[in-house]
């Protein structure tokens, strides 16, 4: 998998880290925002 990323060009290989990295930080504020939400359901 590392291999055929290394083979794409190097503004697709840019462009996908830079979503990759927008879902994660995404992910990880929806799940900090989630949690007290679950909480503090009864």
């Amino acid at each position: 998998m590392v291999s055929e990323m290394g083979k794409k060009s190097k503004s697709s290989s840019a462009f996908l880290s830079i979503h990759v990295g927008f879902m994660t930080m995404a992910a990880i504020i929806f799940f900090f925002l989630g949690e007290p939400f679950n909480l503090c359901r009864p």
